[in-house]
């Protein structure tokens, strides 16, 4: 599986920043200063686990996340530290 296979949420962190995360997975996730760094450090981040989870011989966990394309409401970050939603 890649990175294309999950959803990936993107929400505003304040004061400052970012975070780009994988639901569907424990601990994916990244905080930068700028979304697009935040999604490159996903990236990375998805990898790193990716491959823990193959030297251990087990395959990540599926996206059981319905979208919009399914025609179900999909998640949405509700943001109550800011207004950026």
């Amino acid at each position: 599986m890649s990175l294309d296979d999950y959803k990936v949420v993107l929400y505003r962190n304040r004061p400052d920043g970012w975070v780009a995360e994988v639901p569907a997975i424990r601990g994916c996730y990244a905080l930068m200063p700028t979304r697009e760094e935040a999604l490159a450090e996903l990236g990375s981040v998805f990898e790193m686990i990716a491959a823990e989870y193959g030297e251990k011989g087990l395959s990540l966990p599926a996206d059981s996340s319905k979208g919009v394309a399914e025609g179900l409401v999909p998640w949405i970050h509700q943001c109550v530290c800011c207004a950026c939603a």
